[in-house]
């Protein structure tokens, strides 16, 4: 069965992208490489993290991504795309996508593990 779901497109996690495509708005953000996958205890993925935007996703990624924007490929994953999900229950759908990856990973994604 098909969630009752979906993600935007990826856009490039750069100011541009960031401001002609992120929502102004609450939003659930995933982060992945735009190229090559990372190595995880139980296997590979492009995604590096998850994260929810409780009040303005734009200000949000601008903010926790300010290095990556500033100087791509800083944080040592290449070039980097996000893309969001607006839903009243957006943050729910996000906790449990991040515990499906988890328990197929065997770890948590890269940038999660740096929250403050």
């Amino acid at each position: 069965m098909a969630p009752d779901f979906q993600f935007s497109s990826w856009f490039e996690l750069t100011r541009e992208g960031i401001h002609e495509h992120a929502p102004q708005g609450p939003a659930a953000l995933q982060i992945k490489r735009a190229e090559g996958l990372a190595d995880y205890d139980d296997g590979r993925s492009a995604m590096v993290g998850y994260f929810f935007a409780k009040e303005n996703a734009q200000e949000a990624l601008a903010e926790r991504f300010a290095d990556e924007i500033e100087s791509p490929g800083t944080r040592g994953f290449g070039p980097l795309q996000f893309r969001y999900l607006v839903k009243e229950d957006a943050d729910d759908i996000l906790a449990d996508l991040l515990f499906k990856f988890v328990r197929n990973f065997g770890e948590t994604p890269i940038l999660n593990r740096y929250d403050d």
